[in-house]
């Protein structure tokens, strides 16, 4: 921690505390990677810190994480609201049953389009997959042991985001809208 101090000091321009022990309690508390190199873009002109020290990097950092919590919380939420709302039209389209809301035939992709075609067979495969998980801790797999089928609204709980994102991009036009309009009744 010493080396690195001084490194602060004489490479980057960092003022740092006249109590060591402060400095070596911040960077053994967050790194000396994620205090100087991780907000380099943010207070640097050609790698040198003008006015700053290592006191007020390790508060910008603890600003950083918190608004980073929030963004967190909001996106979850957002996931989870997009998730239901296209499940509830897949099986209000198609049924409850994995096998008819995730059939192929009901996706738009051209197969004049291999790399389209491709994307959608993907797709379909990584939410397929989830049944398959190794993941003790999974609703697909519990409602899969109870139940003779599992409806949409309990496996996407357990499918990426991007995936549930890019299986919306393959509905007809009139079932994008029914998600849509969830957003706006």
């Amino acid at each position: 921690y010493d080396q690195q101090i001084n490194k602060l000091l004489n490479e980057h321009n960092i003022a740092c505390s006249n109590d060591t022990r402060i400095d070596k309690t911040l960077l053994e508390s967050l790194s000396y990677y994620d205090l100087v190199n991780g907000y380099q873009d943010c207070f640097t002109n050609n790698q040198n810190f003008k006015n700053i020290s290592l006191v007020d990097l390790f508060y910008f950092k603890i600003f950083d994480r918190n608004f980073q919590n929030i963004l967190f919380k909001y996106s979850v939420y957002a996931e989870n609201s997009f998730k239901t709302k296209l499940a509830y039209v897949l099986c209000e389209n198609y049924d409850v049953r994995m096998n008819d809301y995730l059939n192929i035939n009901n996706y738009i992709s051209s197969t004049y389009n291999y790399g389209l075609y491709k994307k959608l067979r993907i797709t379909l495969s990584n939410i397929e997959n989830v049944i398959n998980s190794k993941q003790t801790d999974n609703p697909t797999k519990f409602y899969k042991n109870i139940h003779n089928h599992i409806p949409a609204w309990i496996l996407f709980k357990n499918v990426n985001f991007s995936d549930c994102i890019d299986l919306f991009s393959f509905l007809p036009k009139n079932l994008k809208l029914d998600v849509i309009k969830f957003y706006f009744d």
